[in-house]
């Protein structure tokens, strides 16, 4: 059974690169680049901003590790997140 999720992220220098078939390029504003490694995973770029994943249910893990690379900001709402996933700005100091 494949399970499939959509990935969408926001934010100034974010960027995702497809490298070769099993591996993808994460830049999100570190000093460093994020290589992500995987197996038995398909993954499509849709759109500037949006990744579509295909994976089994083995691999959720991956899933998880994807989306703590960068989670969301709960004040400026930038990271990434799944497409559905409802999400609150919290308001600043007055």
């Amino acid at each position: 059974m494949c399970d499939v999720t959509k990935i969408k992220f926001t934010g100034k220098g974010y960027k995702i690169k497809k490298n070769t078939k099993s591996s993808v390029i994460m830049l999100f504003n570190r000093a460093h680049m994020t290589v992500f490694w995987w197996n038995n995973i398909i993954v499509k770029k849709l759109k500037k901003y949006k990744l579509y994943i295909k994976y089994t249910h083995y691999n959720q893990t991956a899933i998880r590790t994807i989306l703590n690379l960068r989670s969301i900001n709960i004040f400026t709402k930038k990271g990434l997140r799944q497409s559905r996933q409802i999400v609150y700005k919290k308001k600043g100091k007055k």
